[in-house]
């Protein structure tokens, strides 16, 4: 197995065993400790020593070291949104924070009222606005409420695949990207290519291995 592969890996499973061990031995202010992580994480991400330190090895280990630290602040969003119940709370008002999260998304992706600082992959306070705007906005849609069987079929046929999707995604962009210029240019256009390939990887892998423990590898 291509070992660079191995290493997108490994951050997810090394910041959820940090997140237990942390939660463990602070079990009364683990809540505070994650948010002064993230403090700490976005602090090295713009003075340039997160990019710096890590720059210094060759190959894909450097993104491998150097997400880590990015992906802490998504972490401890993630598990803050969980942990306090805020979700529930923001589905009273559906419309509204729906309206006030696309107008934000839009505010900050079209004007640059954020610095962005260098990284590798989940740098910026910029992309971490951006992620929580977009999934504050689909959790309030109320999916539960939706009983048309068809419809609902064509919803989880949508979100099918996602292990394969993500496992995928990274390795299908460098192969693509210097071929496709909105792939190259990260832009949604080029997201939504990356996607349904993905997808369609995904559907086949299933289809010729969909009775073998490979399976797992796409759905």
């Amino acid at each position: 197995m291509d070992m660079n592969f191995l290493w997108y890996q490994w951050d997810l499973i090394i910041i959820t065993t940090l997140f237990i061990i942390i939660i463990f031995i602070f079990k009364k202010i683990y809540n505070f400790i994650f948010i002064i992580m993230t403090i700490f994480s976005y602090i090295y991400q713009y003075n340039g020593k997160n990019k710096s330190y890590f720059s210094k090895y060759k190959d894909d280990r450097k993104y491998f070291f150097g997400r880590i630290l990015e992906m802490i602040p998504f972490a401890v969003i993630g598990f803050l949104l969980s942990y306090s119940g805020i979700i529930n709370f923001l589905k009273k008002y559906p419309l509204k924070v729906i309206i006030t999260f696309i107008y934000f998304f839009y505010f900050i992706i079209n004007y640059q009222v954020i610095y962005i600082s260098k990284g590798f992959d989940y740098h910026g306070i910029k992309k971490f606005i951006m992620a929580n705007c977009i999934f504050i906005t689909f959790e309030m849609f109320p999916s539960e409420k939706f009983n048309n069987k068809i419809i609902i079929k064509i919803i989880k046929q949508i979100t099918s695949y996602t292990a394969g999707i993500y496992f995928i995604h990274i390795k299908l962009y460098e192969y693509i990207s210097n071929y496709i210029i909105c792939i190259k240019q990260r832009t949604l256009k080029g997201c939504i290519i990356i996607y349904l390939l993905c997808y369609l990887i995904s559907f086949f892998g299933i289809l010729i291995f969909g009775k073998t423990k490979l399976k797992h590898l796409f759905n």
